[in-house]
């Protein structure tokens, strides 16, 4: 069984959780992809109590998603595929502060200085980085690849040219995201 975690302002409706999710369902593979708060603290609430109930083999986080599968594998002692993912969510969407938006259905929610705050409470310990694979595009408009890449050396790296936040072509990956169990 594996978790999907969406970033921030998306949802389960996202194309890589629907595409991951029809993906697995081919495979006779278990995707659950929870629609999380957009408050930081319950959404890690959440996705404990998703990991703790559930015992995913894999974590699959995408962007802010990829920073609350990394806190959670290195919580939990999990593999995780990191896609995109937010290195100092805390620091950066610090830029979103006010009403934001959901990209899946358009509506809105307030998004404050606090909750900025709370990420800051959730960067990973003591993890072990060989059990994260990292899978970045440099042409990321929203997060600057750099850091993903600096932060995480002893992951798995898979970087490419080009691309964006979204990443391009992530159905080249379904099968191998799928198989990931760590090193």
């Amino acid at each position: 069984m594996h978790l999907y975690i969406h970033g921030f302002g998306s949802s389960a409706r996202s194309l890589k959780a629907e595409r991951l999710m029809q993906h697995a369902q081919l495979r006779d593979q278990r995707l659950i992809c929870p629609n999380l708060p957009t408050i930081p603290d319950l959404a890690i609430q959440t996705l404990e109590d998703w990991v703790i109930h559930t015992r995913p083999q894999v974590l699959i986080g995408s962007s802010l998603g990829g920073f609350y599968a990394r806190y959670l594998a290195s919580r939990f002692e999990l593999p995780a595929v990191l896609i995109n993912p937010a290195v100092n969510p805390d620091i950066r969407l610090r830029e979103a502060i006010g009403q934001a938006t959901q990209y899946f259905d358009g509506t809105g929610f307030e998004w404050t200085a606090q909750h900025c705050d709370a990420l800051a409470q959730y960067q990973p310990s003591n993890e072990d980085q060989r059990r994260l694979w990292l899978l970045v595009q440099r042409g990321d408009e929203v997060l600057d690849a750099q850091q993903a890449i600096n932060a995480l050396p002893l992951a798995r790296q898979t970087i490419e040219d080009g691309g964006d936040h979204g990443f391009q072509g992530f159905e080249r990956y379904l099968d191998p995201v799928l198989d990931w169990r760590g090193y």
